[in-house]
């Protein structure tokens, strides 16, 4: 974070319901790293926000942030890849945090993406809120 100094700009806003339910390790840092890594522009500041909650029974983690975006094409290689049961891409960091949540939680949970080119990247987790690890 430091070596960005005032291009980066981050909020974590996690409702008090869900500080003591545990996740599993390193499912926020690849995603987070992504924004950082894909989602810079030189000429502009990133913002990176964090937010978490319960909604219908379920913790939702998004990482959102307001870089390049991905492109549509890659977006939608992105979505298929996650439906694999191998990985079948060169990014593997989306494809593993998504795995390991399928395989810790079932199928029914995992990670989804939304972009628009020049908008930012939204990716959101979601795990059952009654489940500790």
């Amino acid at each position: 974070l430091y070596r960005y100094g005032e291009k980066l700009k981050y909020r974590i806003e996690a409702d008090e319901r869900v500080k003591k339910i545990e996740v599993p390790r390193m499912i926020l840092q690849p995603i987070a790293e992504n924004s950082i890594k894909y989602g810079f522009d030189d000429e502009r500041t990133l913002e990176i926000i964090i937010t978490a909650g319960i909604r219908d029974g379920e913790l939702e983690i998004t990482v959102t942030d307001d870089g390049k975006g991905i492109e549509k094409d890659l977006l939608e290689q992105l979505r298929e890849n996650l439906g694999h049961r191998h990985n079948h891409s060169e990014h593997i960091g989306l494809y593993n945090v998504h795995r390991r949540i399928c395989l810790l939680y079932g199928g029914k949970y995992g990670i989804s993406i939304e972009s628009i080119l020049e908008q930012g990247t939204k990716v959101r987790l979601e795990i059952p809120a009654d489940t500790a690890i």
